[in-house]
C-alpha cells in the first residue's frame, strides 16, 4: 500500500462514512462500498458522465458535493421507478 492511503473497513462502519464524507473529494472504491456496488459500475457511471469525477493524479477522485447531487438523483430515480413499477 502507498503511503498516505488509508485502507478502508469493510463493511464501512457509519463513523467511517462520517470521517469520509468531511473530505473535500472521495475516492471510488469508497463510492462503491457506500452504494453496495463493484469499483466497475462507478467508474461506468464516471465514463458515461452520470457521475462527475476527475482525476488530477493516480486516482480519481468526486467532489462530496457531486456525490451528493448523484445519490439525491439517485434516491429520486428508485422511487420513481419503484412507484411505477
Amino acid at each position: 500500500m502507498g503511503r498516505g492511503l488509508i485502507r478502508l473497513p469493510n463493511p464501512l462502519s457509519p463513523a467511517t462514512v462520517a470521517v469520509v464524507m468531511t473530505a473535500a473529494f472521495v475516492r471510488l472504491p469508497f463510492i462503491a462500498e457506500y452504494f453496495g456496488v463493484p469499483i466497475s459500475t462507478v467508474r461506468s457511471w464516471c465514463a458515461r458522465g452520470r457521475l462527475a469525477s476527475v482525476k488530477p493524479g493516480r486516482h480519481r477522485l468526486v467532489l462530496k458535493a457531486d456525490l451528493e447531487a448523484f445519490r439525491a438523483q439517485n434516491a429520486r430515480g428508485s422511487a420513481t421507478r419503484a412507484s411505477h413499477g
